[in-house]
């Protein structure tokens, strides 16, 4: 027995597969909208929402885990094969900033202008997976990414392309361009996690997410939360004058949908995961455009 997916290289997996990647990949990239609305809406502090949602995922991933994966020990079971579990381990290492820059920047600017920036990875994505995985990557590909990118800019028709007029600035340009310089990190790390993806293809997506939420709701975010609680502790940096990072946990309203985010974010991350393991970087990275 193994943690191995029955497809595990692009000539086994077949158009067939391939198409199901594709379908994996763009319900995921929906689910992603929602929840950057739904963490645009809740308000709360971005690093205890990451905290709520990956204790949460976490539980859910260990049930997945449990139900799915077969292997020759426990330890392989939850976290991988030995040879994989480096690249599991800094895949989610990157897809924790990747969540913390976009949805800091979401503290910063309109969900459009930011949702504009983040769907940018797709171009680092096709350099990745050159670079990295040695996939040829048709000039078509960049023909129809760039319309895509125009598409994405006519409908969302961020203030940085298209100025204010006819919006309600609520933002100082400082914090605008904070949020500007969040959401390009985040497309930037967001561009490499598919290759990391497609590198541990024969681990089972539901290992991958389960280190994945582990690494988030055990070691990154509580490190990232003692940091913050001392900073407002000793009045050093700025946020001395920030209301307390857990301000809304009070509320039953904010914590339904906390749940809920976490349910589509489970959600998101597993047909993500799937989807990448099935079809190459650079053209399941294009679907997240629909």
């Amino acid at each position: 027995r193994s943690t191995k997916n029955p497809v595990v290289s692009d000539e086994e997996a077949g158009h067939e597969a391939g198409y199901v990647g594709l379908l994996c990949v763009t319900s995921s990239a929906f689910l992603f909208g929602l929840i950057a609305a739904l963490v645009k809406f809740i308000g709360m502090n971005v690093y205890v929402i990451l905290q709520a949602r990956g204790t949460l995922q976490w539980i859910f991933s260990l049930v997945a885990v449990y139900a799915f994966v077969s292997a020759p020990s426990t330890v392989a079971k939850f976290f991988g094969e030995s040879r994989h579990r480096p690249i599991l381990l800094l895949r989610a290492g990157l897809y924790w900033s990747f969540l913390s820059l976009f949805w800091g920047s979401l503290a910063h600017m309109p969900v459009g202008d930011a949702t504009a920036l983040v769907y940018c990875a797709p171009l680092f994505t096709a350099f990745f997976a050159w670079l990295l995985l040695g996939e040829k990557v048709q000039p078509s590909y960049f023909g129809s990414l760039t319309l895509n990118l125009v598409g994405v800019g006519l409908i969302t028709r961020p203030a940085f392309l298209f100025g204010d007029s006819g919006t309600d600035r609520t933002v100082s340009i400082a914090e605008y361009n904070i949020g500007a310089i969040f959401a390009c990190g985040s497309a930037v790390v967001g561009g490499l996690l598919p290759v990391l993806v497609r590198k541990s293809k024969e681990c089972h997506w539901a290992t991958v997410t389960h280190v994945t939420d582990l690494c988030s709701g055990a070691i990154f975010t509580p490190v990232a939360l003692t940091v913050i609680t001392l900073r407002q502790e000793y009045g050093v940096g700025p946020d001395d004058d920030a209301p307390g990072i857990w301000v809304g946990l009070q509320d039953p309203n904010k914590l339904l949908l906390l749940l809920l985010l976490s349910v589509l974010g489970f959600a998101g991350l597993g047909l993500q995961t799937y989807g990448y393991q099935r079809e190459r970087a650079a053209r399941a990275s294009a679907m997240n455009f629909l």
